[in-house]
């Protein structure tokens, strides 16, 4: 399994790093409400001793109302970013330690 990614796959994250970063970068009261629901529900399901890692966190908002021990948050800044976050992720399901890391 090859974990490096195509040049077509790069070209596409470019595109969407840049649609992120035109994007304001206060959320909406929408989207604050929208996170808050979705963090009610992560924080049921996701025990407060656990660590969170987010792919593609943005601002963090989400990441900072969890009340997991152990947040980790890589935002979408650069490609090769996201694309390490993707691979960590792939390491980590790989090596079964999904009980240790929550992905949100």
């Amino acid at each position: 399994m090859s974990f490096l990614p195509s040049e077509s796959t790069l070209r596409y994250l470019e595109r969407l790093r840049d649609f992120y970063d035109a994007t304001p970068t206060e959320p909406r009261w929408a989207a604050r409400g929208y996170r808050s629901l979705l963090a009610h529900y992560y924080n049921l399901l996701v025990p407060a001793d656990a660590s969170v890692l987010e792919i593609g966190c943005g601002s963090g908002e989400l990441l900072a109302r969890l009340k997991a021990t152990r947040k980790t948050g890589i935002r979408q800044s650069s490609p090769r970013t996201f694309i390490i976050g993707v691979f960590c992720l792939r390491v980590l399901r790989s090596a079964q330690l999904e009980n240790f890391w929550h992905p949100v």
